[in-house]
């Protein structure tokens, strides 16, 4: 996990502008813009119902490899700071298939955009 004041970038969609999860006491977490604001919608819909989870991801090799697991629970401060102004459009699927993960033993996992939809249709609950 990254200390205060260092960011780690993540690997999930990396081809817009970079915003930051702000984590606990001010631990940085670069996370592309559309990412995050999936990651925002899916995040408060669980600390509205007072739920504490996991969030994963993957660290890609080229920043030392390995994986990220942050404890989320309504008592531990978290922002989310984007660099565009304009919110992107949201897409269902992506946010269904964060939600469905967060049920799982590994908690919410962070997944591209691309895999959202194959995640959702093998979930135990689809169908």
């Amino acid at each position: 996990m990254k200390v205060k004041g260092t960011t780690s970038k993540h690997p999930c969609c990396d081809d817009g502008q970079m915003g930051y999860l702000i984590y606990g006491s001010g631990a940085e977490y670069e996370i592309d813009d559309r990412t995050l604001a999936h990651l925002k919608i899916a995040i408060i819909v669980k600390l509205r119902l007072q739920e504490s989870f996991l969030i994963n991801w993957t660290v890609p090799a080229e920043e030392g490899s390995g994986r990220v697991s942050l404890w989320v629970s309504p008592a531990i401060p978290l922002q989310f700071r984007f660099s565009g102004s304009r919110p992107p459009e949201l897409n269902r699927v992506w946010l269904e298939a964060m939600a469905l993960s967060s049920h799982g033993t590994r908690g919410m996992v962070v997944m591209p955009e691309a895999e959202a939809e194959a995640f959702v249709a093998s979930a135990p609950s689809a169908g």
